[in-house]
């Protein structure tokens, strides 16, 4: 093939499939990360003597365009010996979500800014009050399991311009008291 021949098909490549690889290389690139300690993990102080521990998961983008619209749902939670779904799917609530003044509930979609932005999705949380049960913190509420046995947990994360993502979490019995419980990836 002489230098004319190439440089015509590089056109036509370019032209057929540029746009493709344009939108592949700045498209959102969602990473999770979870951690047993702040700010993945933290305590705050409810109603005198109640303290309530948040274990949340990161979300972050290190994609170039900006991730839309973007929602987590808890997909299942499965005990490490069976496979039974012991809660019903429901979306999952952004640690930092505004309320909706019209519903008074927490808005479940967000967007997450490119080249390194984040949001925190609550995962579950425990009670001092309630102490035998590990609760969800799903938007359709009372999604709840005993503290007593290890789980794996399956959420998943869409949006308008990013692939379904679905990361696994374990979480692992308290072995000192109730506030000993930890994560990691299952």
């Amino acid at each position: 093939m002489d230098t004319q021949s190439w440089i015509t098909l590089s056109a036509v490549i370019v032209a057929l499939f540029g746009k493709v690889f344009w939108d592949w290389w700045k498209r959102p690139k969602i990473k999770f990360s979870i951690k047993n300690g702040e700010p993945h993990v933290i305590t705050v102080v409810g109603t005198p003597p109640q303290l309530i521990k948040y274990f949340r998961i990161k979300i972050e983008n290190r994609g170039k365009v900006t991730a839309r619209n973007c929602h987590v749902k808890l997909i299942s939670v499965t005990t490490l010996d069976s496979d039974v779904n012991l809660i019903e799917p429901d979306r999952l609530k952004w640690s930092s979500a505004p309320t909706d003044s019209r519903y008074g509930i927490p808005r479940e979609k967000i967007d997450i800014f490119p080249s390194g932005g984040w949001e925190f999705c609550d995962l579950f949380s425990l009670d001092t009050f309630k102490l035998v049960d590990i609760y969800f913190e799903s938007l359709g509420g009372n999604r709840m399991v005993p503290i007593t046995k290890e789980y794996i947990i399956t959420i998943e994360i869409t949006g308008d311009n990013i692939k379904p993502r679905i990361a696994k979490i374990r979480t692992t019995l308290p072995t000192m008291g109730f506030w000993d419980i930890g994560i990691s990836w299952a």
